[in-house]
């Protein structure tokens, strides 16, 4: 089964250090990206 995920929304204070945990473990995170269909 093929599963896509379509968006995750997380917060915090430190948006540069959030963003570069993302990039730790191969997630891109894109602000106010466009959603899958």
């Amino acid at each position: 089964m093929d599963r896509t995920i379509d968006h995750v929304a997380f917060g915090g204070t430190e948006l540069y250090e959030l963003r570069a945990a993302a990039n730790e473990v191969g997630l891109t995170p894109t602000y106010g990206g466009e959603h899958g269909t």
